[in-house]
């Protein structure tokens, strides 16, 4: 396998960025056949149309009828606001409470570049 960009290089792209980040953090649960009952393929190599997160709604949502990703907007995207929070509604849930900055920035200007 191909190494991940590292997420604070402005050589990569910023959709590499943000994939990167979700296949580290997310894609161990969220993937065909993981231990969630949530239908995303968080993994690096699966297309964007086929990850099942924009525009979908997320199946247990942060605030009510909120969007896994709500394209143009990472403040309305219940994925975004569960890696930024805090609390209990943290993703991932385990072995982190630091908030990644750096990646972070990939995943939301990702999500804000989406149309």
């Amino acid at each position: 396998y191909g190494a991940m960009p590292d997420p604070s290089s402005a050589q990569a792209s910023l959709e590499g960025r943000a994939k990167a980040y979700l296949e580290s953090n997310c894609s161990n649960c969220h993937r065909p056949g993981g231990p969630t009952s949530i239908n995303m393929d968080l993994r690096y190599g699966t297309a964007v149309a086929a990850m099942n997160i924009v525009g979908v709604a997320a199946g247990l949502p942060t605030t009510p009828g909120a969007l896994r990703i709500a394209a143009g907007n990472h403040a309305a995207s219940d994925l975004w606001r569960r890696a930024v929070s805090t609390t209990s509604t943290r993703m991932p849930p385990l072995g982190t409470t630091l908030v990644d900055d750096v990646g972070l920035q990939s995943l939301s200007g990702w999500i804000d570049s989406l149309r």
